[in-house]
């Protein structure tokens, strides 16, 4: 009598034991993001302080209106917030698009080649590193040059600044095997000289094979040649065998923010672990950002040596046994299942006949007990009219 609620009590305590585990995730993401907002972490802080041409209603990072050939400095503020001895690296980059979709702030990558001013090269660090004693501000000054003729459209800049690793914190992870955790902070700068409105632009770039955490995936590039941001741009992707209109990869849902002269790869990951095959393959991408669609169709082949050094690094990728296991398991599913529907219509129909084979009898042999009875009545009857008729004589 009491299982079943022993068993309702333990899978609710299981339950609520996985919401507790869900929202202390969630909490403690929500505690680096406050932690990343704030610009404080790994003992330093960096504050940007605003120049004279940055647009009034931005805060945040710099966002400045600038002229041909204009040389201009601007600074940020950095403060040791630790009680030892910091050093902390300042660099400049080109802010790109990455496969995650989104403009990535946090390390340089490969721009598209459209990209005409790199911003590393028209903005310089009057130093690199900057030692703070516990407790110290100091200004880093960060000098940029336009050049004469000026440019179109938005240069995209960050000011990277990340925590030098010490001494003795090389020391602890050599001795111990642990991994040291560098801080780091980015600082976009968006420089503009007109605030005329490109026109958006796509293009489709190279197709290519690779691992994307430990899958396999095929690439395909999307360029934004332009030096304008893009946003919201959706859509969905899809690989097809050639000839073929079922595809093998899917991407639905996309959605993209485009660095300026920029590329973002697109990743069609095999998830369900089949592997890359040798082939000749079509891909077929839609994409719409404000009423704009582009859609983009190319052929591409993937070689036999190709295919087997992704297959080879693939985590998720299941072994040819596996694949062959798979479609015999189903099959012996669909069998037993088969044969268990049959029984049970068997053990129904015989279990019906026999309730009705049953109740064709009761009434059978009710009729023969009335006849019999009623039978007897008769011959009782018959014995009393006798002895009546005697009685009389």
């Amino acid at each position: 009598m009491h299982k079943p609620m022993r068993i309702s009590l333990v899978l609710n305590f299981r339950m609520l034991c996985s919401y507790l585990t869900a929202l202390l995730i969630v909490l403690s993401t929500f505690a680096l993001i406050t932690v990343s907002a704030a610009a404080i972490g790994g003992g330093f802080a960096v504050t940007p302080i605003y120049p004279e041409n940055q647009v009034p209603e931005t805060i945040g990072f710099f966002d400045l209106h600038v002229t041909p050939g204009m040389n201009q400095t601007i600074a940020i503020s950095i403060t040791n917030t630790v009680s030892e001895e910091v050093t902390v690296s300042t660099t400049t980059f080109t802010p790109t698009t990455n496969i995650n979709a989104i403009i990535d702030y946090g390390a340089p990558g490969a721009p598209d080649e459209t990209l005409v001013l790199d911003f590393a090269k028209i903005a310089v660090p009057e130093r690199e590193l900057t030692t703070l004693t516990p407790g110290e501000t100091k200004e880093l000054s960060i000098n940029i040059s336009i050049p004469d003729e000026g440019f179109e459209g938005i240069i995209l800049g960050v000011i990277h600044t990340i925590k030098s690793i010490t001494a003795k914190e090389l020391a602890e992870a050599e001795e111990t095997g642990g991994i040291i955790s560098r801080y780091t902070f980015a600082l976009p700068v968006r420089l503009q000289i007109s605030y005329d409105e490109i026109e958006p632009q796509l293009l489709l770039g190279e197709i290519s094979t690779r691992l994307v955490n430990h899958r396999a995936a095929v690439v395909v590039e999307i360029r934004n040649p332009l030096p304008r941001i893009t946003r919201y741009v959706t859509g969905r992707a899809d690989v097809f065998p050639y000839g073929k209109r079922k595809p093998t990869l899917t991407k639905e849902d996309i959605e993209i923010e485009f660095a300026p002269n920029s590329v973002f790869p697109m990743a069609l990951v095999d998830e369900a672990g089949i592997g890359l095959s040798e082939g000749k393959y079509t891909v077929a991408v839609t994409l719409e950002h404000e009423g704009r669609v582009w859609e983009f169709i190319e052929d591409f082949e993937i070689q036999a040596t190709e295919a087997h050094l992704i297959n080879e690094g693939a985590l998720n990728l299941q072994t040819a046994s596996d694949q062959r296991l798979l479609p015999d398991i189903l099959l012996w599913q669909a069998i037993v299942l088969i044969a268990i529907t049959i029984i049970t219509l068997v053990v129904i129909v015989t279990t019906i006949k026999y309730i009705i084979s049953n109740r064709k009898s009761d009434v059978e042999l009710n009729q023969f007990l009335s006849d019999t009875l009623r039978a007897r009545e008769l011959r009782s009857i018959s014995s009393n009219c006798k002895d009546w008729r005697k009685y009389d004589d």
